[in-house]
């Protein structure tokens, strides 16, 4: 018994022996594995660690290599930004003046010439400025000199202190012979077309007249429209610098005039009943002749007031000569009253032009019209809810194409500054 009972307690101890083992063998992987997984989450942790590491590196790089970035635009900026002040300074100081502003009128720019400096043309845009004078009064037009030369477009100053605004930019160079007026600008033309920016570009060339132009009788013409006729009138150039006195004064009034008509053509894409001032600019010169389009480069029909644009052009038809271009041109303005009634202001600007053309049964026609008092418009019949509606022909709007309108003057513009696509016809 003895025997037996030694051969079954050596059995339980070798198969206490044997899940001993086991346990333990078990309890070695899973000791492994769990090591294994510590070491592949530590493993892990150290990739995101130096992948963060990496990252802030790389931000810190970026940040410091923005701020040099920074400083050295900022030095570029004190010596080459077309104002002294920072970029977004600017701006600030007409918010000082205008607290909303979007109702500030158009901003003409004046660029220096860098070649003025120590020439007879230095301070030529503080005489442009002069003649503008009158504008800003009437608060058509604000003008400010740029204390540096630049090429527009400029994409920092749109940015920081021109976005959104209606600019005008006026850069004008010379030589011995010749002045140059550029004008490009932003915001000029309702941003038709998706076009927020109208790229500089040639709008006027004048050859200097020589001494031997400048007769008494052109010079009574500047003296009499000049800003300062009674206190500083011009005498007739007898010598070289008395020539580049009264060139000088030709020369502002010429920029002056580039700017009123880019002037002019944005106001009329904005407003109605607006009082052109281009003729009057033009006058100032003392050279008036037939090179600009009636239209000013821009078409009646894309104006804010067509009727009153197109009374504009008949008025300067008849100033050309042309009186049956004229009274054409006041009859289709009157004709559009059926679809458009005439404001007191577009009438009495009609019956002014009617008598200063000759007189006619034309004229006298037009002008009873004109008296008469305004048909009472229709009511219109009420229909029933599902009546369809009847497709009709509108009537031509004013200033659809008229080939005597249009035609009657030739011209072909250097320039259309403002976008419009006008000033093919004059």
């Amino acid at each position: 018994m003895s025997a037996v009972s030694n051969v079954l307690v050596a059995g339980l101890q070798y198969r206490q022996a044997a899940d001993d083992r086991r346990a333990t063998a078990d309890e070695r992987r899973e000791t492994q594995a769990h090591e294994a997984e510590l070491e592949r989450l530590r493993k892990e942790n150290l990739h995101e660690e130096a992948q963060l590491n990496q990252r802030l590196a790389r931000d810190e790089a970026a940040r410091q290599e923005a701020a040099r970035r920074s400083r050295v635009q900022e030095e570029i900026d004190r010596e080459h930004y077309p104002f002294h002040g920072l970029p977004g300074s600017f701006r600030a100081d007409l918010e000082l003046e205008y607290r909303d502003l979007s109702q500030k009128p158009v901003l003409a720019l004046l660029m220096p010439d860098t070649r003025q400096e120590g020439t007879p043309w230095h301070g030529l845009r503080a005489r442009v400025m002069g003649d503008l004078g009158s504008y800003e009064r009437l608060n058509l037009l604000r003008v400010r000199l740029t204390d540096r030369h630049f090429a527009w477009p400029h994409a920092r100053l749109y940015a920081n202190d021109l976005r959104d605004l209606p600019v005008l930019v006026v850069e004008t160079s010379h030589d011995l012979y010749r002045l140059h007026v550029r004008i490009g600008g932003c915001h000029l033309n309702g941003d038709r077309g998706g076009s927020r920016i109208q790229a500089s570009q040639q709008v006027y060339v004048l050859r200097f007249p020589t001494r031997s132009a400048w007769t008494p009788e052109r010079m009574e013409v500047l003296n009499r429209t000049a800003s300062a006729r009674l206190a500083f009138p011009l005498p007739t150039p007898t010598d070289d610098q008395q020539l580049m006195e009264v060139n000088r004064e030709l020369a502002s009034r010429i920029v002056a005039l580039c700017v009123v008509a880019a002037m002019d053509g944005f106001h009329l894409l904005q407003q109605q009943l607006y009082d052109e001032q281009f003729d009057r600019a033009a006058e100032a010169t003392g050279l008036c002749d037939d090179d600009w389009p009636v239209d000013l480069g821009v078409p009646p029909d894309i104006t804010a007031d067509p009727a009153y644009h197109l009374l504009h052009i008949a008025e300067r038809h008849l100033g050309r000569g042309a009186s049956r271009t004229a009274l054409d041109t006041v009859t289709e303005v009157i004709e559009s009253a059926r679809s458009a009634p005439l404001t007191d202001r577009h009438r009495d600007k009609a019956r002014e032009l009617l008598g200063r053309l000759p007189a006619s049964p034309d004229t006298q026609g037009l002008l009873t019209r004109l008296d008469a008092p305004p048909r009472p418009r229709r009511a219109a019949p009420q229909l029933p809810a599902d009546t369809p509606r009847a497709l009709r022909p509108t009537r031509p709007a004013p200033g659809t194409y008229s080939r005597d309108l249009h035609d009657e003057h030739g011209y072909d513009p250097s320039g259309d500054p403002l976008g419009t696509g006008g000033g093919t016809s004059s």
